[in-house]
């Protein structure tokens, strides 16, 4: 939880793109983690993806991602630098112990102006063969449940998740791509992988969530978490770094236990 806490907070300093980028890429400089910066962009707008990859046992991959850019209230803590964290102590620990699987690990730009990095991502094209699976987590920074996005409910990964989250004492709440929030999710889904969007929050939002209308009106209160995220209220105070590492938990326990 301490190591979470430390890599969220380092990222959140960051109060544009290219210092979180630069807090990320030291991280993993720091840590041995090798990456690379795939640069791409469009008329008047330039973009850099993060990619670190672990080789695992087999060549068989899952792509695990989360976006790094923020908007201009807060601090952006818990959309997205927690996400961010969870991922980067996760290639920490492959690093020193490699899963079956290789994973690599995608931090998006330019999520918050349309998922413009992951489809720049999955446009790319190349040698890399098509990856087994994909996550992506956003909004990864408190709670007691997780909120999973997921075309397919009985396929391997959400089967995977499931068990893995039941390990360690967190609720799985599963929804259909249109109950979750817009994310970068929808570009693994679209790139043809078999893919969960992971959120980590509060069961009772989960219920406010489903509550909520298709113009995305609310019956009553609206869900604690859209009263923080894109506000002020994004701050490291919003962390819990408890619930975080348990949710980290259970994603070393899903990439490990995929082969």
């Amino acid at each position: 939880a301490g190591r979470i806490r430390d890599l969220t907070a380092s990222i959140a300093e960051g109060a544009d793109r290219e210092t979180r980028r630069s807090a990320i890429t030291k991280l993993l400089t720091a840590s041995g983690i090798g990456f690379e910066l795939q640069e791409a962009g469009e008329p008047g707008r330039s973009l850099t993806n993060i990619v670190a990859t672990v080789r695992g046992e087999t060549s068989k991959t899952i792509l695990l991602g989360a976006h790094y850019d923020r908007v201009a209230q807060g601090n952006g803590v818990l959309d997205n630098g927690a996400s961010c964290a969870v991922l980067l102590n996760l290639l920490e620990s492959l690093k020193a112990r490699p899963a079956a699987l290789t994973v690599r690990v995608v931090f998006f730009d330019l999520e918050e102006s349309g998922l413009i990095g992951s489809r720049a991502y999955f446009a790319r094209g190349g040698n890399e063969p098509k990856p087994a699976y994909a996550v992506n987590l956003d909004i990864f920074g408190y709670g007691d449940s997780f909120f999973v996005a997921s075309p397919n409910p009985g396929g391997t990964l959400t089967t995977k998740f499931q068990q893995a989250a039941g390990e360690t004492n967190l609720a799985v709440r599963v929804s259909q791509p249109a109950q979750y929030p817009s994310s970068d999710h929808i570009s693994m889904i679209q790139a043809g992988i078999e893919t969960l969007g992971v959120a980590l929050i509060d069961g009772a939002e989960v219920d406010s969530v489903f509550g909520m209308s298709p113009g995305g009106q609310t019956r009553g209160a609206p869900p604690r978490v859209l009263t923080i995220i894109h506000t002020a209220r994004d701050t490291m105070e919003i962390l819990r770094p408890a619930d975080v590492a348990k949710g980290a938990a259970a994603l070393d326990r899903v990439v490990r236990t995929l082969n």
